[in-house]
């Protein structure tokens, strides 16, 4: 966000407003009173208060990305967190061309599964995304 709309988004209101409460910049609330907020928009939407967090094997398992987590959760690990792989091996080693195809291709199968489930949940009928050979629309 641009410090010109946090500023008027913060400025000539007279203090705190439903604007101002839902700033991203915003910074400066009580983490408490952020996590009680956010408990509330659950409750409001049906969203379970879990008190223990899924572990990432869990949620890979529970979105049918089990395979790619064994696979590929060490390396994403690796280029993540500060490690010897990291340390131990020359810039171009750690973040050569095969990782970054590696990635990019993940990140393709990645997107295109979302805006898939997004599809699924939205009842979007396959005839509305058009012929997907030829990138024309179907009829």
């Amino acid at each position: 966000m641009d410090s010109g709309v946090y500023r008027r988004q913060h400025s000539g209101s007279g203090g705190d407003t439903p604007a101002s409460r839902s700033c991203i910049p915003c910074r400066h609330r009580d983490p408490e009173a952020e996590i009680e907020r956010l408990r509330n928009v659950a409750r409001r939407y049906g969203v379970a208060d879990s008190a223990k967090l899924l572990s990432v094997r869990d949620l890979a398992k529970a979105v049918g990305h089990e395979e790619d987590y064994r696979a590929l959760f060490k390396l994403y690990s690796k280029l993540v967190h500060p490690s010897s792989y990291l340390l131990n091996r020359s810039a171009d080693e750690a973040h050569g061309v095969a990782i970054r195809q590696i990635l990019v291709l993940k990140l393709q199968l990645y997107a295109y599964d979302l805006l898939e489930r997004i599809r699924q949940s939205l009842k979007i009928p396959d005839e509305a995304l058009g012929n997907q050979e030829t990138g024309t629309e179907t009829k």
